[in-house]
């Protein structure tokens, strides 16, 4: 949308405050996050509500404390690494790379550690590979590593 005006009120007027997030209205990108024309370049919408809140991101990853990646209101955000917003990911289980939901994980060791079953009638019951069964049991999976290094963090 090059030339359009870009201030901070046209920017609030594509915003939905009716909530307690307040969501993005505009034109979204691939991945979810809204997308406006600001400051001379197309920008997501999270980092420029951050900038007029006088909290400029600069370079840094901007989280959304809330999961929700329509969200532009400053106190649901946050400057930080890309470190903290991958274990923010894992925390609320919305990480992409990982492959199945903590609960998930977490009914397929009790239930080997009770005896409910050999990997491939868990991996059966649940819809996953024998192998994968497997390496949630032997605590070899990146959930496990990730959980680790979260429990190391805090």
């Amino acid at each position: 949308m090059r030339g359009v005006k870009s201030t901070p009120s046209d920017f609030w007027l594509q915003v939905d405050r009716s909530t307690d997030c307040w969501e993005w209205t505009g034109a979204l990108d691939k991945d979810g996050y809204g997308r406006c024309w600001f400051g001379g370049r197309d920008q997501r919408a999270h980092r420029i509500s951050l900038h007029i809140a006088g909290r400029d991101p600069g370079t840094s990853i901007v989280r959304h404390l809330c999961n929700n990646r329509k969200c532009v209101r400053p106190d649901h955000l946050d400057v930080g690494t890309i470190s903290d917003n991958v274990l923010d990911e894992v925390r609320s289980g919305t990480h992409a790379k990982l492959r199945y939901k903590q609960e998930l994980v977490d009914v397929i060791r009790q239930e080997y550690a009770a005896g409910a079953g050999s990997t491939r009638h868990l991996a059966h019951k649940h819809g996953v590979s024998k192998s994968h069964v497997h390496a949630i049991c032997a605590g070899i999976t990146r959930t496990v590593r990730v959980e680790r290094r979260l429990n190391e963090r805090d």
